[in-house]
């Protein structure tokens, strides 16, 4: 009898075992969504001597993301993603007459080496860092034409450094679920200003 349960414990364990060892290692999917803010959005300063009656900004946004990886082993993995982070945007009001909208979109993606520290019953603790290209669209247009004052549309690119951290849960064989903070830095150009843009995200993965 006492074999019996031994064998049966034994079974248990070894399937434990093999659920761990299914999220331990091989690819991942996922996709998520949150919340963008620009630390450093356009300002409401006058343009060319006119004066700002009333301004707006609107410094922070919905996001979302998609993203793919491979976890090498419980504690490393290599991820790759695309982010959009939204449609910043000024609005200002020119010598009581003519409003300015400035729009800025910045999306990206990147290639992130992500660390994890296994806790008790599924969940841990990531953190993320990687290399991301961002493209930002800027542009403007003006309710009623003003002298010296031209709208603009322009696209600028780059390449920057980036950092994260956040928590995680694998509450199924294939499922999992993060919360993350993620900071990209210096987004722009002396052209179309420069921000960094952090980015709060859930996230839910499917495990191959």
């Amino acid at each position: 009898m006492c074999i019996g349960r031994q064998m049966v414990a034994a079974a248990l364990l070894l399937a434990l075992a093999g659920v761990a060892c299914a999220q331990d290692k091989g690819f991942y999917v996922g996709g998520g969504a949150g919340r963008s803010k620009a630390r450093d959005p356009a300002d409401c300063s006058g343009v060319n001597g006119l004066v700002v009656s009333n301004c707006m900004i609107e410094d922070t946004k919905t996001a979302w993301k998609v993203f793919a990886g491979y976890q090498f082993s419980p504690y490393l993995a290599l991820e790759g993603g695309y982010a959009d982070l939204g449609k910043f945007k000024t609005s200002l009001l020119l010598n009581s007459l003519s409003e300015v909208s400035v729009t800025d979109h910045p999306t990206l993606y990147g290639l992130d080496v992500v660390g994890t520290l296994p806790l008790a019953g599924g969940f841990g603790l990531l953190g993320r860092i990687g290399w991301f290209h961002w493209t930002l669209d800027a542009n403007s247009n003006l309710s009623v034409p003003l002298p010296g004052v031209e709208p603009f549309q322009e696209k600028a690119h780059g390449n920057k450094v980036s950092l994260g951290v956040g928590a995680k849960w694998d509450f199924a064989q294939h499922l999992g679920a993060r919360i993350e903070y993620q900071r990209f830095p210096k987004i722009g150009n002396d052209d179309v200003g420069q921000s960094d843009v952090d980015l709060l995200s859930a996230s839910l993965l499917f495990r191959f």
